[in-house]
């Protein structure tokens, strides 16, 4: 009780310091620009195009849900489309409002238990989830960085300075996740050391309970790497999943770039920009990337819309594929919590 009380006063706290974010941002955008403008132009975007906009964050969720139903079918489970859809509004919720989207995954492992899903199939769906996404990202910057080597040069030594340390953070979590998996000995004996080292120095205070809880998540590791060996068109089918969930969500800012009535930029470049700036800013400890996202995908579009504009850009773009998200998500999050609670004060009786 005592944990689930601490767990839902962290959700209340991470919820508030989401809305201060979201307020200051705002507050500090109009200091700069001119409100009425931006709600001219805001206005004057093309309906339709908008309407396709929205469409992509249910494509995203979809894609979450439809994860899950495939992957947790394998191990015997069926979920349902709802089912799914809740997991992926649970992850989109809970993701946005934690600093580096980090309490999405517990959060859906949770709900799934209560599906009925043991927490250690929860745990391989989640984990196998997150990890594709972070490699499906380092593949579209790595070809967007070929083809689009000027955008990313021009962007600046303070944008490429956030980006090159998403970029070691991305890839020091996939090689420990990697070691874990396969070299479980190795990634036993480095763990160990680290937490010696941050036990001396003050930073973690219970060097046993962390040591115990780090050899768990090993262990979780190596039965992961275990249950997905072989199993490549299975793997291939999940990775595509994702990738189609990744495009869905990176497409908006085109569709909002069309919405204005431009076409001098074609589609790949807003691409290239949209995952330059999600590398750049999703490692970073602010739930969603909030300020930094908006103030990134202003500055990256200066040039591309002019700079009334590309405010105006900026918030179409962070209220279709987030806002909207996080209402839809917040909703659906809420109703999902209120079933599992009356359904266990009926079997409580």
């Amino acid at each position: 009780m005592d944990n689930q009380k601490k767990s839902v006063k962290g959700i209340i706290i991470s919820a508030v310091f989401l809305l201060i974010l979201i307020a200051l941002t705002y507050f500090l955008l109009f200091q700069r620009f001119d409100i009425n403008e931006i709600i001219k132009i805001i206005a004057g975007a093309n309906k339709t195009y908008i309407e396709i906009g929205f469409s992509m964050i249910f494509i995203y969720l979809f894609c979450y849900g439809l994860f899950a139903k495939v992957f947790l079918k394998t191990r015997g489970y069926t979920v349902s489309f709802g089912r799914g859809f809740i997991y992926a509004t649970t992850d989109f919720y809970f993701s946005a409002i934690t600093p580096s989207a980090s309490g999405g995954q517990p959060m859906v492992i949770y709900y799934m238990s209560k599906d009925g899903i043991p927490v250690s199939d929860g745990f391989l769906s989640t984990f196998l989830h997150t990890t594709v996404f972070k490699i499906v990202l380092l593949i579209l910057n790595a070809f967007s960085i070929i083809f689009f080597w000027g955008v990313w040069y021009k962007a600046g030594w303070l944008f490429i300075s956030f980006w090159l340390l998403g970029l070691v953070i991305s890839l020091g979590v996939i090689f420990i996740t990697f070691l874990s998996m396969f070299k479980r000995e190795t990634a036993s004996r480095i763990g160990k050391v680290i937490i010696k080292a941050l036990c001396r120095i003050r930073i973690i205070k219970d060097a046993e309970k962390k040591t115990a809880k780090f050899e768990k998540t090993l262990c979780d590791y190596q039965n992961a790497a275990d249950e997905l060996k072989g199993k490549r068109r299975l793997l291939l089918k999940l990775f595509i999943i994702v990738f189609c969930q990744r495009i869905a969500y990176f497409s908006v800012a085109f569709i909002v770039y069309c919405s204005f009535g431009f076409s001098g930029y074609g589609y790949f470049y807003f691409l290239a920009i949209q995952v330059f700036i999600a590398l750049a800013v999703d490692s970073l400890p602010l739930p969603g990337g909030m300020g930094v996202n908006e103030a990134a995908i202003i500055f990256m579009y200066d040039s591309t819309f002019g700079s009334q504009k590309a405010a105006g850009a900026m918030i179409l773009i962070r209220f279709v594929n987030y806002y909207s998200g996080l209402v839809i998500a917040s909703i659906a999050t809420i109703i999902n919590h209120l079933y599992h609670f009356f359904r266990g004060k009926r079997a409580a009786r």
